[in-house]
């Protein structure tokens, strides 16, 4: 700025005063830990797990500054990801709830190793050490910067929680990998409530001897299904019960005792 002479005004050019900085520094904070303060709450109060993931990927999204946030699980057997959720600026091809979008490690060993070494990962666009494999993914994505981090239950990875920035946006520095880490700690618990909450349902709609639907469950299970033949759209499914009788199991307890008919039943 210059005054009326054309002389240069004391303050133009200035950098912001301290407690200006300070403010700007304590305002992203407080957002960060009432993102975290969320993520906690929804782990206590989530029912559906899809819902919960979709609600830790926003508010990391909002702590982060990031563009996008996408949370996959680890497919041991498959050797895959699976992405379960989208959040934020996703590309076209993708969706905010995919039903199958996998992604087959051997494709992305940068992503392979780091998975298996349960170390965070951070790269850029035009950081010369960033790799081919990871430049690639940026560039078809739009994105000039992103980071992940591996979402670890127990002593094993779960999957990986994965966020990018856009072109101009602030970028992800080695400053951001603790608020990475603590989103996917918090991730890593929401986990392992609904796996309990999995268990506690089996317990409800599970026969214990046999791992098969007990009455409740089976009559719940018929019910929807009834429902579902008696849609009237294309939606609608033909419905067919089947029903086993085991011979003679009477005289197996009565004559080898009842621990033997248990074992038969298992068998068949």
């Amino acid at each position: 700025m210059h005054d009326e002479g054309g002389a240069m005004s004391p303050d133009a050019g200035a950098p912001d005063p301290p407690e200006m900085e300070d403010g700007i520094l304590e305002s992203r904070v407080g957002g960060q830990l009432r993102s975290l303060m969320t993520i906690a709450a929804a782990v206590a109060a989530s029912r559906q797990f899809e819902d919960f993931l979709a609600l830790t990927a926003e508010e990391a999204c909002r702590a982060l500054g990031a563009s996008s946030v996408s949370i996959s699980r680890l497919d041991h057997e498959r050797d895959e990801l699976q992405t379960i959720v989208n959040v934020g600026e996703i590309d076209p091809s993708e969706e905010h709830r995919p039903t199958d979008e996998r992604h087959v490690l051997s494709d992305y060993p940068n992503v392979a190793a780091s998975l298996k070494a349960a170390e965070p990962r951070l790269f850029s666009i035009d950081d010369p050490s960033t790799s081919p494999e990871d430049r690639a993914v940026l560039n078809r994505l739009g994105r000039e910067s992103a980071a992940s981090m591996p979402i670890v239950v127990g002593d094993q990875v779960w999957g990986e929680l994965w966020v990018s920035t856009a072109p101009g946006a602030r970028r992800f520095t080695g400053d951001h990998l603790g608020l990475l880490g603590t989103v996917a700690e918090h991730v890593a618990a929401g986990v392992t409530e609904a796996e309990h909450m999995t268990r506690l349902a089996g317990y409800a709609y599970d026969d214990g001897l046999t791992g098969l639907l007990n009455r409740r469950g089976f009559e719940e299970r018929l019910s929807d299904a009834l429902a579902g033949a008696a849609r009237e759209d294309e939606r609608a499914r033909p419905v067919s019960l089947v029903v086993c009788y085991v011979d003679n199991l009477k005289d197996v307890n009565d004559s080898y005792g009842h621990e033997a008919g248990d074992r038969m039943l298992v068998h068949v």
